[in-house]
C-alpha cells in the first residue's frame, strides 16, 4: 500500500482525519516449481513441518510437476515425522518422473521401506542405485542391513556385509552392531569372536548395544567367564550397560555362584528401576537353591510374586527340590497342590519327588500314587516299562537316537522288554534315519524276544530293498511267508512290487525276443504275487497300481501302462497326482504329445494340483519341441502357484530357447523337390501341359508348393506370353509363400515389367531393397528376445542361490552362441572366472564348452579365436576329441584354406582314430571345393571300413554333376546300389538335375519311374 501523505504547513485544516487502510492483498501462489521448492525449504529450515507438507500438498495439486529437491526435502521430513508410507509415497512419485537422488536420500528409503515391512523393495533400491551408478555409502548399506536383520533374511544380510568393502565401503559399528545380532540369534558364537577382533584391529571402538550382542550370546552358550571379561573390558572403557546386559550379566553371576555381584548387581538395577525378567529370577532361584539359602530364596519368590511374574514349572521345580532335599516333605505337598490350583504343568523331576514323598509316607496314599502314575504315563513321566516303552516311542518319532540308547540301557538294567509296538517305532526310526546296521541289530533282538510282526516285517523288507540286499530281501519274504501267526498285508506286497521294480532298473530294458535271467525271474516272482493279491481281494489299492504302472513305464512298455489303467477304471480305482505323473513322464519320454495333453486336461477336470514332478515333464517335452510360446505361458503358471524351480527345471527352460538340431530326412519316394525337378524340364521342353500336371499332383499328394515351384510355372507362362496365368500364379505364390529370394523378386519384377504394371513393379523393388534390412532387424530382435530371457533365468538361478552345474551353464552358453557371439563371448568370460575362483558358484568348462565356443567362432569366420581356443584347451589338459577336430576341419573349409583341411585329416588318421562324422566332414569339404581325386581316396576308405551312407554318395553325385561328369555320376549311382546302399529321395533329385539342366528328358523319366517304385 501506498504512504500516507504528510500535511503541509499551509494546511488550514483544523480537523484531522484518519485515512482509510488500503488491504494488503493475499500473496499469490508460486507459479514455477523452483519458487515452491525455495517456500518448502523455508518452512523446513524454521522447522515447520506441517507447513512444509500443505506446501506440499499445494503443488502436487497445482499441476506443476515438482523438482528432484523439493521430493528430497519432504522425504527428509516426512523421516523425521516417522511417517514412512509418506516417504515411500514421495520417492515412487518422484520415480514416476524419472528423477534420482543422493545416497544419503536412498538411504532414507531403504528405512522406510524396512519399516513398513516391504524388504524387496528396499533390496531394490540398492540394485537401482548401482543400476544408475550412484555409490552405494555405509548409510545405505547400514540400513539394508538393518532391513534384513529385520525381516530375517540373514542370509541375504550375511552376503551384503561380506561385500561391502569390496566397493570400498568398510562397516563402521553400527554396521557389526546388526550383524552381531545376526549372528547372536543364530548362536554362531565363533565367528562373533573372529568379527570382534577385525573390528578392534580396525581401530572401530565397540558401543553398548555391541557388548550387550556379545554378552548376551555368551550366556546363551552357558559361558560366563567370559561374560565376565567382556563386562570388565565394557567398564574400563566407561560405556554404562544397558538392561539387557544387566541381566545378562547376573544371570552369567549366578552360573558363577558370585554372590557378592549379584547382590550388587540386584542392588543396582532396583535403583534404576528395572524389574527383573522370569528367566533372571530363575537363574537366581537356581543359584539360592544349589546354595541352600532357603532365607534368600523364599525372599527372590515373594519378590517375584510381587513384581507380577507368575511362578513357572522350572521355579516350582527349583523350590521343590530344595526342600525335597532338605527333607521337608510337607512343604513339598504344599508346594505340589499350589502347583495343581495354578495348573502349572509338572516336570519329570516333579514327579520324580512327589512319588517318592508320597511313597515315603507312613501310610501311602495308594489311590494318589495311582492318580499321579497315571497322569505320569500320560505325560511320559512314569518310570515302569510302560513308560519307558512310551519314551522310546516319543524319542523314535524325535529321532533322538542318543537319548533311545540310554533309555535301552536302563531297560535292560531292569529286565524290562519293549511290546510290538515299541519296538515298531524304533525300527522305524533306523530305517529313517538310514542307520541300517543299527536295525539289523534291533532285527536281531525282535526275532530273539519273538516280537515280531507284519509292520516290523515289512520296514526290514523296504530296508534290504533300498539297500539293494534283494537276497536278503527274497529270504526275509520267504521267512515270513512260513509264519502261521499273522499274514502279509497290502503293504507287504507293496513293498515287494518296488523291490522287482528297482531289480527291472537294475537288470536294464528287455531284449526283443527273450528277458534277460533276471527278467525271467522276475516274471516267475510277480505273477504269482498279483494273483495272490487278487485273490486276497488286494488288487485295489492305488499305490498296487501306481507301482505297477511305474514299472512298465520305466520300460517304455507303453501297451502293458494301458492295460494296467484300464483295469483301474473297471475296478474303480481312482488315480492320484503320483499316478498321472508316471503317465506324463512316459509320454514325454517319448515326446508324445497329444496323450500328454489328454492327461493334463484329465488332471484339470478331476479338480487335481500338478506339483513339481509334473510340470518338470511337461518342460521336458516343450523343451525338446523348442515350443517358447507354450515353455513361457508353463512357466508363469509354475510362478504363479509359489512352485519353487529347481536346476532341472531352470536348465529344461534354458533349452526351449536353444535352435532344433537340423536333421536331414532320409525319405524314399519323390518329394516337393522331385517334382520341381520335373516340371523344371519339362517347361524347358515346352510340354506346358505336362509341367501344369506335375503342379497339380504335388498338390493332391499334400505337399504345399515352394517359391522355387512356383517359379518354374511362372518362368514357363512368361516364355509361352500367358501373362495372365503368370499374374494370377504370382499372385496365389505371395499367399502361400511369406519369404521369396531376391532371384524370385527379381522374376516377379519382370513379370510386371512386361505386364506395364509400374505401381506393382515400384512395389516389389521396395519390399526388395527392404527385404535384407527387415530381416536383419527380425533376427536381432528374436536375439535380443532370446538373450534378455535367458539372462533373467540365469539372474534367478544366481539370486536363489541354486548350485549350478557345467550343464546348466554349457545350454546357456549354446542358446547365446547360435544368436550374438559378444553375448556368448561375455557369459564365457564368466564360466571362467567361476572355474578359477571356486567356491560354491564354480563351474569348471569342459569339452562340450569348447565346442560351443569353437562351433561359434568357426560359423562366424574368426578363425584366430577358434585355434586359439584349440590351444588354450590343450593347455589345461583337455584333450580334443574327434568332434574338436570336426569343428577344426568345417572352419578350415569355411576359411577355404583345404590343404589346411588335408593337413589336418593327415593329422588325424595318424594320431586317432577317425569317426563315421569326421569321414563325412572331409568328404563334404572335398566335393565342395570340387576335389575329385581327394574326394575319391575318402570314399574308398569309407567303403573300405563298410561305413558308406547313401549321404556319402550324394556328395559326390552331386559334385560330379557341377564338374558336368554324367557318365561317371551314372555310374557311381549303379556301384552304390551293387554295393547295398539304398538311394534316397536326394540321390535320385541330384542326378534327375543333372540330366533336367541338360533336357535329358528320357534319363530324367527313367529316375523318376524308378523312384516311384522305391520300398
Amino acid at each position: 500500500p501506498s504512504p500516507t501523505p504528510t500535511p503541509t504547513a499551509t494546511s488550514t485544516s483544523t480537523s484531522t482525519s484518519t485515512p482509510t487502510p488500503v488491504p494488503t492483498p493475499a500473496p499469490s501462489p508460486p507459479t514455477d516449481a523452483k519458487s515452491w521448492g525455495k517456500k518448502i525449504f523455508d518452512a523446513k529450515s524454521n522447522n515447520d513441518y506441517e507447513e512444509a507438507r500443505v506446501l506440499y500438498e499445494e503443488l502436487l495439486s497445482s499441476g506443476i510437476k515438482p523438482n528432484s529437491a523439493t521430493f528430497a526435502v519432504m522425504m527428509i521430513i516426512f523421516s523425521v515425522q516417522k511417517d514412512y508410507h509418506s516417504l515411500v509415497a514421495a520417492y515412487l512419485k518422484a520415480k514416476d518422473y524419472e528423477y534420482t537422488f543422493n545416497a544419503m536420500t536412498y538411504a532414507l528409503v531403504i528405512t522406510a521401506y524396512n519399516k513398513i515391512g516391504d524388504w524387496r523393495s528396499a533390496e531394490d533400491i540398492l540394485k537401482e542405485m548401482v543400476a544408475i551408478e550412484v555409490r552405494p555409502t555405509l548409510a545405505v548399506f547400514n540400513s539394508l542391513l538393518s532391513t534384513y536383520n529385520n525381516h530375517k533374511k540373514e542370509e541375504l544380510a550375511m552376503f551384503l556385509f561380506q561385500n561391502m568393502e569390496s566397493v570400498g565401503v568398510p562397516p563402521d559399528v553400527f554396521t557389526y552392531n546388526t550383524v552381531f545380532q545376526i549372528l547372536s540369534k543364530q548362536q554362531r558364537i565363533g565367528e562373533i569372536t573372529k568379527l570382534w577382533k577385525k573390528m578392534e584391529s580396525v581401530g572401530i571402538k565397540p558401543n553398548a548395544e555391541t557388548y550387550s550382542s556379545m554378552i548376551t550370546t555368551l550366556d546363551n552358550f552357558g559361558r560366563p567367564q567370559e561374560c565376565v571379561r567382556y563386562w570388565e573390558q565394557m567398564k574400563r572403557q566407561g560405556i554404562v550397560p544397558n538392561v539387557t546386559i544387566l541381566k545378562s550379566m547376573l544371570k552369567a553371576f549366578c552360573k558363577l555362584r558370585n554372590e557378592p555381584q549379584i547382590d550388587a548387581l540386584r542392588k543396582k538395577m532396583s535403583d534404576l528401576g528395572v524389574t527383573l525378567s522370569s528367566d533372571t529370577y530363575n537363574a537366581i532361584l537356581s543359584f539360592y537353591a544349589n546354595n541352600n539359602d532357603r532365607v534368600k530364596l523364599e525372599a527372590t519368590w515373594d519378590e517375584m510374586l510381587k513384581n507380577g511374574i507368575s511362578p513357572s514349572t522350572q521355579k516350582y521345580s527349583t523350590l521343590l527340590q530344595i526342600h525335597f532335599e532338605n527333607g521337608n516333605f510337607d512343604e513339598v505337598k504344599v508346594i505340589w497342590s499350589k502347583m495343581r490350583e495354578e495348573k502349572i504343568e509338572p516336570t519329570l523331576q516333579i514327579y520324580q519327588y512327589v512319588i517318592q514323598v508320597f511313597a515315603a509316607e507312613e501310610v501311602p496314599e495308594y489311590g494318589l500314587i495311582r492318580e499321579i502314575l497315571r497322569e505320569a504315563r500320560e505325560k511320559n513321566a512314569d518310570l515302569s516299562l510302560e513308560l519307558f516303552c512310551q519314551l522310546l516311542c516319543i524319542f523314535a518319532q524325535k529321532q533322538d537316537v542318543v537319548t533311545i540308547i540310554e533309555i535301552q540301557k536302563q531297560m535292560r538294567e531292569n529286565g524290562f522288554v519293549a511290546d510290538r509296538k515299541t519296538y515298531q517305532s524304533l525300527a522305524k526310526m533306523f530305517f529313517d534315519l538310514s542307520h541300517f546296521d543299527a536295525l539289523d541289530d534291533l532285527w536281531a533282538e525282535i526275532k530273539l524276544v519273538d516280537k515280531c510282526d507284519v509292520v516290523t516285517y515289512n520296514i526290514m523288507l523296504e530296508a534290504y530293498s533300498n539297500q539293494g540286499l534283494f537276497d536278503r530281501a527274497e529270504a526275509t519274504w520267504n521267512e515270513m511267508k512260513e509264519r502261521d501267526d499273522f499274514d502279509p498285508n497290502i503293504g507287504t506286497y507293496n513293498i515287494l512290487l518296488e523291490l522287482f521294480n528297482k531289480q527291472d532298473q537294475i537288470s536294464g530294458p528287455p531284449s526283443e525276443n527273450q528277458g534277460s535271467p533276471e527278467e525271467e525271474r522276475q516274471k516267475e516272482e510277480s505273477g504269482p504275487l498279483l494273483r495272490r493279491m487278487e485273490a486276497k481281494g488286494m488288487l485295489s489299492d492305488v499305490v498296487t497300481y501306481n507301482l505297477l504302472l511305474d514299472k512298465y513305464a520305466r520300460r517304455d512298455d507303453v501297451k502293458s501302462v494301458q492295460e494296467v489303467w484300464e483295469e483301474m477304471a473297471k475296478k474303480g480305482v481312482e488315480p492320484t497326482l503320483v499316478s498321472f505323473n508316471i503317465l506324463i513322464r512316459m509320454y514325454a519320454k517319448l515326446y508324445d504329445e497329444e496323450n500328454v495333453e489328454k492327461i493334463v486336461k484329465d488332471i484339470k477336470s478331476r479338480g487335481l494340483e500338478m506339483d513339481k514332478i509334473t510340470y518338470t515333464s511337461l518342460l521336458g517335452i516343450f523343451a525338446h519341441g523348442r515350443k517358447i510360446a507354450e515353455a513361457e505361458s508353463l512357466w508363469r503358471e509354475i510362478q504363479s502357484k509359489n512352485i519353487e524351480p529347481d536346476l532341472v527345471m531352470y536348465t529344461l527352460m534354458v533349452l526351449v530357447y536353444k535352435p532344433l538340431p537340423k536333421h536331414k530326412e532320409i525319405r524314399i519316394g519323390p518329394d516337393l523337390a522331385s517334382y520341381t525337378i520335373m516340371m523344371f524340364v519339362h517347361s524347358k521342353l515346352c510340354q506346358r501341359d505336362t509341367a501344369e500336371s506335375f503342379f497339380w499332383e504335388l498338390k493332391d499328394r499334400g505337399f504345399v508348393p515352394d517359391a522355387a515351384a512356383y517359379a518354374v510355372l511362372i518362368n514357363m507362362y512368361i516364355n509361352s506370353d500367358l501373362l495372365e496365368e503368370a499374374k494370377w500364379l504370382w499372385i496365389e505364390m505371395r499367399e502361400v509363400n511369406a519369404e521369396l529370394s531376391s532371384g524370385i523378386f527379381k522374376l516377379g519384377i519382370h513379370l510386371f515389367t512386361i505386364l506395364k504394371d509400374d505401381d506393382s513393379v515400384q512395389r516389389l523393388e521396395r519390399e526388395l531393397a527392404d527385404m535384407r534390412t527387415s530381416r536383419e532387424k527380425e533376427r536381432e530382435a528374436n536375439a535380443q528376445t532370446i538373450i534378455g530371457a535367458v539372462h533373467q533365468l540365469w539372474t534367478e538361478v544366481k539370486e536363489k542361490r541354486i548350485k549350478v552345474d557345467i550343464r546348466l551353464c554349457n545350454e546357456i552358453l549354446h542358446v547365446l552362441s547360435r544368436v550374438h557371439v559378444k553375448s556368448a563371448e561375455d557369459f564365457w568370460y564368466k564360466l571362467e572366472k567361476f572355474g578359477s575362483e571356486g567356491g560354491r558358484e564354480a563351474v569348471v568348462v569342459n569339452h562340450y564348452s569348447y565346442v560351443v565356443m569353437m562351433s561359434m567362432y568357426s560359423k562366424s569366420g574368426q578363425m584366430e579365436n577358434v585355434l586359439s581356443l584349440w590351444q588354450q584347451m590343450k593347455e589345461e589338459g583337455l584333450t580334443p576329441d574327434p568332434v574338436h577336430y570336426n569343428i577344426l576341419l568345417d572352419a578350415y573349409g569355411r576359411q577355404g584354406e583345404i590343404n589346411k583341411v588335408t593337413a589336418l585329416w593327415h593329422d588325424i588318421k595318424n594320431g586317432t582314430f577317425p569317426t563315421l562324422d569326421t569321414y563325412s566332414t572331409v568328404l563334404s569339404l572335398y566335393t565342395k571345393f570340387w576335389k575329385e581325386d581327394l574326394a575319391y581316396e575318402v570314399l574308398g576308405e569309407i567303403r573300405e571300413k563298410g561305413i558308406s551312407s547313401s549321404h556319402h554318395y550324394d556328395l559326390m553325385i552331386e559334385m560330379l554333376g557341377k564338374l558336368n561328369k554324367v557318365d561317371e555320376a551314372e555310374r557311381l549311382f549303379s556301384e552304390m546300389k551293387a554295393s547295398g546302399v539304398q538311394p534316397t529321395t536326394v540321390t535320385y533329385n541330384n542326378l534327375m538335375s543333372i540330366y533336367a539342366r541338360k533336357h535329358d528328358l528320357e534319363s530324367v523319366q527313367r529316375l523318376w519311374k524308378d523312384l516311384q517304385e522305391q520300398k
